[in-house]
């Protein structure tokens, strides 16, 4: 389960990156999603103990995931 979330997300940034660049976005979720993209094996408890500028709750990094995968979505209708 873990795996298929940090796959869906991974997929997610990346088309992000694609379509309107990591740089448009707002720094917390750019940070996120470059750490997420960098650390794609990592739990969510152990993103947010290790991203810069944390630590991060799990459901704050649960948060800003889901926000990403949600813009991705969005962008792609």
């Amino acid at each position: 389960k873990q795996i298929d979330a940090s796959q869906r997300q991974i997929e997610a940034i990346r088309y992000l990156a694609d379509t309107r660049g990591l740089d448009s976005l707002p720094d917390k979720l750019r940070i996120m999603a470059e750490f997420r993209l960098n650390h794609p094996d990592l739990s969510l408890g152990e993103l947010g103990q290790l991203i810069p500028g944390g630590p991060i709750s799990k459901s704050g990094v649960n948060h800003r995931l889901r926000k990403l995968v949600e813009l991705a979505e969005s962008h792609a209708l």
